[in-house]
């Protein structure tokens, strides 16, 4: 996944043992899903979605996009 907004979806995701791997760009995004929504997972990874699928070489069988810029549009490399 791309973003990890406040970890509703990932901990569905651990709940029912799938591997998921999120990757979030701001680690304060990540720190107010651990602290404000209890989000206690460890599937999360900081840093850029598009280098961090680039450099992971494993199959995928979904790729969820959930990141906004300004909160209102999706980056525009991550359309592109």
């Amino acid at each position: 996944m791309i973003g990890q907004g406040i970890g509703t979806l990932t901990r569905k995701f651990e709940q029912e043992n799938k591997k998921v791997k999120v990757a979030e760009i701001d680690r304060g995004v990540l720190e107010g899903s651990q602290n404000y929504f209890q989000y206690k997972g460890n599937s999360v990874e900081i840093g850029d979605g598009t280098e961090i699928l680039k450099e992971r070489t494993d199959k995928k069988d979904v790729i969820v996009l959930d990141a906004y810029n300004k909160t209102y549009q999706i980056p525009f490399h991550l359309i592109s």
